[in-house]
């Protein structure tokens, strides 16, 4: 797979991991940029979580369930000091008739440098997200909350 313009690739491991996540083997993966030992910026896997209980394969939970493990999830992730590429499973509540949700989390608060070098190479990562998700661009936390995005995207996430 072609590199990013700033020539970042995503490694086969990262690539297996989101293959997984889509199986449901995991609820959720979170990746963020770092540098190899070639100071090249390069794709890394911060955390990856076990399904939530009950949830194993195709199993199912409640809309409160899911809401608070969204919750905590977000809380421990999407942090102001950090950008990260964030993939959460909500197809646990086929009420919502959701799937894998994304974000492309990358806070105001960071700077300039980061910002731009986060933006020129998250697309290659984001792409293979996309093929099973719907990855969404967010800078404010209040935007992300469950009811935020409940709401914004119709029970159609």
């Amino acid at each position: 797979m072609p590199g990013s313009m700033s020539g970042v690739t995503v490694d086969d491991g990262i690539k297996k991991t989101v293959e997984e996540l889509m199986k449901k083997k995991h609820q959720y993966a979170v990746f963020k940029l770092g540098v190899d030992a070639q100071n090249k910026n390069t794709w890394e896997m911060l955390a990856r979580g076990a399904r939530l209980p009950g949830c194993d394969g195709h199993g199912t939970t409640d809309e409160g369930t899911l809401k608070t493990a969204w919750e905590e999830f977000l809380a421990e992730y999407l942090k102001p000091e950090k950008a990260v590429l964030a993939l959460f499973d909500w197809s646990v509540v086929p009420a919502l008739s959701a799937n894998v949700v994304g974000v492309q989390w990358c806070p105001d608060t960071l700077g300039v440098k980061a910002k731009m070098t986060f933006a020129s190479s998250v697309d290659p990562l984001k792409k293979i997200c996309e093929s099973s998700s719907k990855v969404f661009i967010k800078n404010d936390i209040e935007d992300v909350s469950f009811d935020e995005i409940k709401k914004e995207y119709g029970n159609k996430v």
